[in-house]
């Protein structure tokens, strides 16, 4: 191995290190990571019935579903499930990464992949998202397909992993397109590192571009897709629309981000784009500085109804994907031009000052999770099985979501040892039907639909019968 090499392996190596970190946290944090909305959801889906809970032709979710789907057939405790689960995310950024560095040798990929982790990322680090494993998907691919490229390895024999994990990264999230386009691009305009013949290069673009056809088409027929709303305002566009984008809000407040909370970021970008010029490397500068470019189009056509308010957690898992345009110059050009040392300081601390911003993130989480399970702790005292809490704005605030708390509290209620489970959800005062719904004791109320508990699969879950819900006030609750 050449000294080069050598030094992006260290590089690549600190930054599975970083991974690692946030791995032990994905297991302290478990409760503020899955007992939050969509994650506490699925997991109630899935122990509660036994089966994938895989939304809009998803398939990679079925990769992140695995262990839980596992885990409640061998009837594992709803804690250990939560746990596994939350941590299965980063067990597999770190897993892709070890296999990109000691196995595949694909040591600048696996620095790109880990600084997506990172570079774009606060609060959308403490919860579960879509991208994120279809970020280590792609890298996986696309570290098979030049790893086995450079062996020589018949064109044939890659085409089924490549299509197999290809799948999997297109269908988990429409945004992923947009990086899977910009890295497949980059690595055909690293001519030096290329090891495709003409022929097999068009065959596997051919594939990825029919791909990424198939996943547009199912988008656009499927109004049950949550990703469908969405492309009206990107496929039917006037010649000024795209610039107008970047005056949106949505992007006015990513480019102040990038100074008062991303800065590292800009300044990984800048390094990257600055070594590629010394470089000669124009092709690439220009592929990274125009795709960067309509990556924030895209976002304020998109997102061009969004206020600057909209929730740092939400808004990132969106914005995040820009971090592998701004950490694949880095990574392939600026890296590996310095000495080993310089090469694992800069690692360090990049991957550093972005820790210590996600760690300040995960106050707000442990905030619910604390009034979740002090409003459990009080229905316990008070003997209430089932409850509706009139809920006020700064209930609200400190909930940051509150529609999936049904799900959140029967979870760690059921954590809890509890038998029937405790559940609550806040209601307002002039939502009538929810609450002549829930004065009949055989319902149970849950986020999309009411229920009656006595069709509720009860292997895990069993709602209390007996009562109807309590309503009441968050105030007289605690008095």
């Amino acid at each position: 191995m050449n000294r080069e090499g050598i030094a992006i392996k260290k590089a690549a190596v600190v930054g599975l290190a970083a991974l690692g970190i946030l791995l032990i946290g994905s297991v302290v944090f478990f409760r503020e990571r899955v007992l939050f909305a969509d994650s506490a959801s699925f997991m109630y889906f899935i122990i509660s019935s036994g089966r994938f809970e895989v939304l809009s032709h998803r398939y990679g979710e079925y990769v992140m579903q695995l262990y839980p789907f596992i885990a409640q057939r061998l009837h594992f405790p709803v804690k250990a499930i939560l746990i596994g689960y939350s941590a299965s995310y980063n067990l597999l950024y770190v897993a892709v990464a070890a296999i990109l560095i000691f196995w595949y040798r694909q040591y600048k990929l696996a620095i790109a992949m880990t600084l997506y982790y990172f570079l774009f990322v606060s609060a959308s680090g403490i919860i579960v998202n879509d991208t994120s494993p279809g970020i280590a998907l792609m890298s996986l691919c696309f570290g098979i397909v030049m790893y086995y490229g450079q062996k020589g390895t018949n064109i044939f024999l890659i085409i089924v992993p490549f299509l197999f994990l290809a799948v999997l990264t297109v269908t988990l999230h429409f945004v992923l397109i947009m990086p899977v386009v910009f890295l497949w691009v980059y690595l055909l305009l690293e001519h030096r590192d290329w090891p495709y013949s003409t022929r097999d290069t068009l065959l596997l673009t051919g594939l990825l571009v029919l791909l990424i056809l198939v996943k547009y088409i199912g988008v656009s027929t499927d109004n049950a897709s949550h990703d469908a709303a969405s492309l009206p305002k990107i496929t039917k566009l006037s010649l000024k629309d795209p610039f107008v984008a970047l005056d949106t809000s949505v992007v006015c407040t990513f480019m102040y981000r990038c100074v008062a909370n991303y800065w590292i970021g800009t300044l990984v970008f800048i390094a990257g784009i600055g070594s590629l010029i010394a470089e000669r490397k124009m092709r690439q500068a220009i592929w990274a500085l125009l795709f960067a470019l309509g990556y924030m189009m895209a976002m304020g056509l998109t997102y061009s109804t969004l206020v600057e308010q909209t929730a740092l957690w939400h808004i990132e898992g969106e914005w995040a994907c820009i971090g592998i345009i701004v950490a694949t110059p880095f990574a392939f050009s600026f890296l590996p031009r310095l000495k080993s040392s310089r090469a694992q300081l800069a690692m360090a601390a990049i991957l550093g000052i972005r820790l210590v911003y996600i760690g300040l993130a995960v106050p707000d989480f442990s905030t619910r999770i604390d009034m979740q399970a002090k409003i459990l702790a009080e229905m316990k005292r008070k003997n209430i099985s089932k409850l509706a809490i009139y809920g006020t704005k700064p209930i609200y605030q400190k909930l940051i979501l509150d529609w999936g708390v049904t799900f959140e509290s029967l979870l760690t209620s059921a954590m809890n040892g509890d038998e029937p489970q405790r559940t609550f959800f806040f209601v307002d005062r002039d939502d009538m039907n929810t609450q002549n719904f829930i004065r009949n004791k055989n319902n149970y109320y849950q986020a999309w639909g009411d229920v009656n508990t006595l069709s509720q699969y009860k292997k895990y879950f069993s709602v209390d019968t007996t009562v109807p819900y309590r309503v009441m006030s968050y105030e007289d609750l605690f008095k």
